[in-house]
């Protein structure tokens, strides 16, 4: 996760279907969980496929996650 450590602002352009949203959703879940009381700013060419392809993404892998840690996950993702 060296991509988004000691970095304000972290932006991904790549070809599609190249694991983009994959890759993202668990950076969210990673910096949520490491940089307490964080904010993650999630942007892109609509509301719809945010919904649809990130949230959806971090949604389907936030329990796993959650299972996956030591410690609880000390953010709102509940």
């Amino acid at each position: 996760m060296d991509i988004a450590t000691g970095k304000r602002r972290v932006a991904i352009e790549a070809a599609t279907g190249t694991g983009k949203t994959f890759t993202l959703s668990r950076i969210v879940l990673w910096f949520l969980d490491v940089y307490e009381d964080s904010l993650v700013v999630t942007t892109g060419p609509g509301e719809s496929q945010l919904k649809h392809n990130l949230w959806a993404e971090i949604e389907k892998f936030k329990d796993k996650f959650k299972r996956l840690r030591h410690t609880p996950v000390s953010n709102p993702l509940n």
